[in-house]
């Protein structure tokens, strides 16, 4: 399924293509558009709303994550006031947005910032609770999405009349993939980028590659034989200790990642803890004889991997090799940019942070089980940021109006910008990623088992992969019943 949302990605990637072909200019014709300019198609995509509409000034208030820095995840692409921010492409772009939907509608687009992960659900909850019309739009991530809406505190995007999520600004992924009892609650588009830094991917070492004569990750990617088993098998062959037969960060390791691995090659393989059919009726999918080659895939990296925990502190095996315990994400990034990993597994928000780096590197999605496996699926980390309306908003006609006119404005200049600067700015190592970034944004697929966690079977899963990934057969039977209770309470309540 091409994911809709890259029409403007593709534009971008043939722009620089072009640029870097000797000036040779390349067809923007995109055959998937039968024969159709994309440039022609994306200008003709409009929000379908009423015309001469005025809201007398309302603030639109969104509920964001706010933070200074990458690892907060700030939603700092909702609003920008500063002045000498706009010099930035993708800041000028957020501003020219906003101010075009403002005066189309006659609204003023303001955010109210919370810091911590969990304070958007919890400042939200309150509000809720309390009966107050605070916020037309929050961001909670989508784990806490999830338990708010088994909470009964958002409101299904069936009753927001003007959002008309079949259009290539929504990701229709996430529409397919996390329907609940035939509706959704809770969505991305292009209003917000910041989503897209929590898609997970792999980052390896360019020069490694060429030292240990190992098989370039684009060519494999390209020929379906990005596997499992063949990662494996580069790792082990970069895997060596110094010499001094002590184990640290300072030795060369296949990988360097954080214990979200674990759900990422999940994920990366096809398989779904549990699915919800076109009527958005969940079953589990979990338990098949294909998760036991999953779990031997991901074992069989533990002896060639330096990781440390994040998603689950209490993994039996989850101590680091050599980490400095207070900053695991810094030590992470640094084993990887110093040289000594072959491979690192991180979301894509990391490439921000090796811009300044010397280190020549490349991206590739997450492997696929097997080449039988029809298709590469890119995990989204459960920290991103989803957007969803709160129950106590009193106007929905207006609300959907308004993020349909940000999305489809969004779509024609925020996205495009976002793209330009990826590419040309962090992408310019090679014009090769740009077309991995292309694969990967296509490739995004969520699983919600994971984000609802029903039975804890997500979390009991990991533990059981982190300890040796023994004893699975018994582990869902004692989860099973758990697990289809919980599913069945929750379509209850959601009537």
């Amino acid at each position: 399924m091409k994911h809709t949302r890259i029409i403007s990605f593709i534009l971008l990637s043939a722009m620089l293509t072009a640029g870097c072909a000797e000036g040779t200019p390349k067809d923007t014709t995109d055959s998937a558009h039968n024969g159709e300019s994309i440039v022609d198609t994306v200008a003709e995509l409009k929000a379908d709303i009423p015309e001469g509409l005025d809201y007398n000034e309302y603030e639109f208030t969104f509920l964001i994550r706010g933070g200074t820095s990458a690892g907060e995840w700030p939603n700092d692409d909702i609003v920008v006031e500063d002045e000498e921010s706009r010099a930035d492409v993708v800041k000028k772009a957020i501003f020219d947005r906003n101010l075009a939907v403002e005066e189309l509608l006659n609204i003023k687009i303001v955010t109210e910032e919370v810091f911590g992960i969990s304070a958007v659900r919890s400042t939200a909850t309150q509000a809720i609770m309390s009966q107050d019309d605070l916020y037309d739009v929050i961001l909670p991530s989508i784990t806490h999405a999830a338990t708010m809406i088994q909470e009964d505190y958002l409101v299904p995007l069936s009753e927001l009349p003007y959002m008309d999520l079949s259009k290539p600004w929504y990701d229709q992924r996430c529409i397919e993939e996390l329907q609940v009892n035939g509706d959704n609650y809770f969505f991305f588009s292009d209003i917000t980028i910041r989503n897209l830094d929590a898609i997970w991917l792999y980052y390896f070492n360019k020069q490694m590659i060429d030292t240990y004569n190992l098989d370039d990750p684009y060519e494999l990617v390209e020929n379906g034989t990005w596997t499992m088993d063949k990662m494996t098998e580069m790792i082990k062959a970069t895997t060596h200790d110094n010499g001094d037969g002590i184990w640290t960060k300072d030795d060369n390791w296949g990988l360097v990642a954080h214990d979200y691995v674990i759900t990422a090659s999940y994920v990366g393989t096809g398989e779904r803890i549990a699915t919800a059919n076109a009527d958005g009726d969940i079953s589990l999918t979990m338990n098949n004889n294909r998760v036991y080659d999953v779990i031997d895939s991901v074992t069989g990296m533990f002896n060639y991997w330096i990781r440390y925990s994040l998603t689950a502190r209490g993994y039996g095996k989850a101590d680091p090799y050599g980490f400095e315990a207070s900053d695991n994400y810094g030590e992470l990034l640094g084993v990887f940019t110093s040289g000594n990993a072959l491979f690192m597994g991180e979301c894509m928000a990391a490439i921000e942070d090796m811009r300044n780096s010397d280190i020549e590197f490349g991206i590739v999605p997450s492997p696929k089980l097997d080449e039988e496996q029809d298709e590469y699926y890119s995990a989204v980390n459960y920290i991103a940021a989803c957007m969803a309306v709160p129950v106590t908003n009193s106007d929905l006609e207006r609300t959907s109006v308004v993020i349909e006119a940000l999305a489809a404005e969004s779509h024609d200049t925020l996205l495009p910008a976002y793209y330009e600067t990826a590419i040309k700015s962090k992408y310019t190592r090679d014009t090769v990623s740009s077309d991995m970034l292309d694969l990967i944004l296509d490739s995004v697929s969520y699983d919600l088992g994971i984000y609802y966690n029903w039975g804890n079977l997500s979390g009991r899963f990991c533990h059981l992969v982190y300890n040796g990934g023994d004893g699975f057969a018994s582990m869902y039977a004692g989860s099973e019943k758990a697990a289809k209770a919980a599913i069945d309470e929750f379509i209850s309540e959601l009537g």
